[in-house]
């Protein structure tokens, strides 16, 4: 499972490929980021070990992943990620990757030691930055320092209250931070961002 043309199981940028033939059409999987694309090829390895008459291509065309990792839950000129999953900054730098850029970022939780180091190839990806939470200072800081343009809330809802939703082409919810400080746990956070943001563009 790589992108080496000697393994039986491989890709690119556009198929994945089983002992050198196209088996998967990576455009047409709903998941979003390489990191997942990798999560697919351990399924088919083991998928075709077990079975090699296995229909697998439509269900995995047609699997939208798991919910609050990296969801697409609205999508009408505007496209907006739930990723509640993200609690530490390798989530939050894997997210970001998986876009080429023109991102408005929302971020934020509870403080702890992290490396914002492994944020920083990926700055150029960044429109925006909306930060919440006890880390806000934290991550206004690290943002502004690399000249990206940051707004500071005390909370999620005070943050998508003042969001301006019509000049944004891809909202990435990705923490990269525990929920702890204001919420019971990454399942309650996701939901009452689907529900404030899903409210906000009723508005």
């Amino acid at each position: 499972v790589s992108m080496n043309k000697n393994d039986d199981l491989y890709f690119d940028n556009k198929y994945i490929y089983y002992k050198y033939k196209k088996i998967l059409n990576i455009k047409k999987i709903k998941l979003i980021g390489k990191h997942y694309i990798y999560d697919v090829m351990y399924c088919l390895a083991v998928i075709l070990n077990l079975n090699k008459n296995f229909k697998f291509k439509k269900e995995i065309y047609k699997f939208h992943g798991v919910e609050y990792r990296m969801n697409l839950v609205y999508n009408n000129k505007i496209k907006i990620y739930n990723d509640s999953k993200s609690t530490n900054f390798k989530a939050l730098s894997a997210a970001i990757s998986s876009f080429n850029g023109n991102i408005d970022l929302i971020c934020g939780g509870m403080k702890r030691v992290d490396d914002f180091n492994i944020l920083k190839p990926y700055i150029n990806k960044i429109r925006n930055v909306y930060c919440y939470g006890e880390n806000k200072e934290q991550f206004f800081n690290f943002f502004k320092n690399n000249n990206v343009n940051v707004n500071v809330y005390d909370d999620l809802k005070q943050l998508i209250n003042n969001l301006k939703i019509k000049d944004i082409k891809i909202l990435l919810f990705s923490p990269g931070s525990c929920s702890y400080d204001q919420f019971d746990n990454f399942e309650q956070r996701g939901k009452i961002f689907n529900e404030l943001i899903h409210k906000k563009i009723k508005s």
